[in-house]
């Protein structure tokens, strides 16, 4: 059984990712992939992780689509929220592990590749096999505690199986040289914030997508001018 025991142990450059559909998406993260041992073991996974999300108070969404059926799964909003709509065609277990982190999803494909909703939304050209959850303001503790969980589902259930945060400390274990990136980010975050506090933005770039973009790049580095800034279009 996993144990969520936490030993404790020079200047960072933010990184801002701009997209059409998100202006600005910050915060320290973590991604992971990979593929079940062997498909049908998801229950076993479901069963041991309700287990220990029980043990440590963890809020619990079993999620078991059918995959013998094809997948129809639209993203669709009502009142500016998005929801979901039809057979995601995953089976798994979502957690509600921090009052800060949206959910820590663990979904498998009938092939048993970790999937999210938002992936299988998505026409499957586009599906990358990556899932992640933020932990940038659940803070440090939280994060390290999420990584050695992962590790361990790793482990137990997964015969292909990656883990990379923001914060480097899946590889380096450093505590300390994980919570400057928390730091770093946060203040970016901060100054992000106020860098757009002040202007209204519009509802509708179609066709002046150039002009928007070249806006907020220049906005950013008015308060971040040694941020590192990529831009991402919807192919990515």
């Amino acid at each position: 059984m996993w144990s969520d025991d936490i030993t404790r142990t020079g200047s960072i450059v933010p990184e801002i990712t701009i997209a059409y559909f998100s202006p600005v998406q910050m915060g320290v993260t973590i991604y992971y992939r990979g593929v079940l041992k062997e498909p049908r073991n998801v229950h076993d996974l479901i069963s041991e992780v309700s287990d220990i999300a029980r043990t440590n108070t963890w809020g619990v969404q079993v999620v078991d689509n059918a995959w013998d059926e094809s997948v129809s799964l639209q993203m669709v909003f009502e009142d500016g929220e998005p929801h979901f709509e039809g057979n995601a065609g995953l089976k798994g277990i979502v957690l509600d592990v921090h009052p800060d982190i949206d959910g820590l999803p663990l979904l498998f494909d009938k092939s048993g590749t970790c999937r999210s909703f938002v992936e299988m939304a998505e026409p499957a050209r586009k599906r990358h096999g990556v899932s992640h959850v933020s932990t940038q303001y659940a803070g440090i503790d939280a994060h390290i505690r999420l990584i050695r969980f992962l590790e361990y589902i790793g482990d137990a259930y997964m015969l292909e199986w990656s883990i990379e945060d923001d914060s480097g400390y899946a590889a380096h274990r450093d505590r300390a040289k994980a919570q400057l990136v928390f730091e770093a980010v946060d203040d970016a975050i901060h100054a992000v914030t106020e860098a757009f506090s002040t202007i209204d933005m519009p509802e509708d770039i179609t066709g002046k997508e150039e002009e928007f973009l070249s806006m907020v790049e220049d906005r950013i580095r008015t308060y971040l001018p040694d941020a590192e800034i990529h831009r991402l279009d919807e192919e990515e």
